[in-house]
């Protein structure tokens, strides 16, 4: 399941926003009229990926500019998509955190501008929320029942937070208690576990902690956990589990091998927690239906990846390769 749909909602909001101020109909903002003003106003995001994927499209599909700011760690060909949709991609040389700090600055005291904050936006975090209904239609449809006795298991990728953070909100909303949802991080970039874990009021950074922040995860490759995040569902995240870049590898390669199902490495990052998760929780008083449990897995991305970089993933020696 796509996590663009809170950064969609995000940028629809600001749509909206700029049409009621300029006094334009929401049911013409297709019209010549409404793309030239829309036209004059940019939108600045920070991402490695998919958030930036999302607002890029979005805003320019409204005519809107738009502004992603990248970090080091994203991928070159995550650029040039965002390159070929019209969209103006600003590189850093440094980590997501970092990034996220530059672009609100380039943000600030600039005329028609508007910043998607990924730390700190409720547009991005209820957006993500949606998906909880999304996927409660899907379990009806298939007959999964989500109840005491036969509770489900989420498992989602996560960044700085937001999209794993709206899920949980939803999902808790929606099933309550018989829900858990499993953050799932890479070993060098557990900002989540770290924080959760040092019950400090502000998100520690790993780099703290002797982590390096460095993942084959793009995605995933945040040192620093959102606030905002943390203090609107972190007592309802049930588990974090840190999982090895070698890990996410072998799961890119078994789920095409089995199912033919095109993965990056962020998005496999769910598979590979599922057996940690049960060792640890197996033994859990408050988990007597784990063994009738169904466990769903949050897939991110990848379908998107170009054939050469996608083909490498699957090659034993890609680890090393690497380094």
């Amino acid at each position: 399941m796509d996590q663009g749909a809170g950064g969609v909602h995000e940028l629809l909001c600001i749509v909206e926003q700029i049409a009621l101020s300029n006094n334009l109909s929401l049911d013409r903002l297709t019209t010549p009229e409404a793309r030239s003003i829309l036209g004059s106003y940019r939108v600045v995001v920070a991402s490695t990926g998919n958030l930036g994927y999302s607002i890029g499209v979005v805003g320019r599909a409204f005519g809107l500019v738009a502004e992603i700011h990248m970090s080091a760690d994203a991928k070159a060909w995550k650029k040039d998509r965002l390159r070929d949709i019209g969209a103006d991609v600003v590189e850093h040389a440094c980590d997501y955190s970092e990034t996220i700090a530059r672009a609100r600055v380039a943000a600030e005291n600039r005329r028609d501008t508007m910043f998607v904050d990924d730390e700190g936006s409720r547009h991005l975090l209820t957006g993500y929320a949606v998906a909880a209904d999304e996927l409660a239609r899907q379990l009806d449809a298939r007959g999964v029942r989500v109840d005491a006795e036969t509770p489900l298991v989420v498992y989602l990728p996560c960044g700085v937070g937001g999209a794993p953070g709206g899920i949980t909100y939803g999902l808790k909303r929606r099933f309550g208690d018989a829900v858990a949802t499993v953050f799932v991080e890479p070993v060098a970039s557990p900002c989540v576990m770290v924080a959760l874990a040092s019950g400090l009021a502000s998100p520690p950074s790993v780099y703290q902690f002797g982590c390096d922040n460095g993942t084959i995860a793009d995605g995933l490759a945040v040192p620093r956990a959102s606030a905002l995040m943390l203090d609107a569902v972190g007592e309802a995240i049930d588990a974090v589990v840190a999982v090895t870049d070698s890990a996410m590898l072998d799961w890119v390669r078994t789920a095409w091998n089995r199912s033919a199902l095109r993965l990056e490495p962020s998005a496999a990052a769910a598979f590979a927690a599922h057996a940690p998760f049960n060792l640890a929780a197996k033994h859990e008083p408050e988990w007597p239906r784990l063994d009738r449990a169904t466990h769903l897995f949050w897939a991110t991305g990848g379908s998107k990846v170009p054939d050469p970089e996608f083909t490498a993933l699957l090659s034993p020696d890609y680890a090393d390769a690497e380094g």
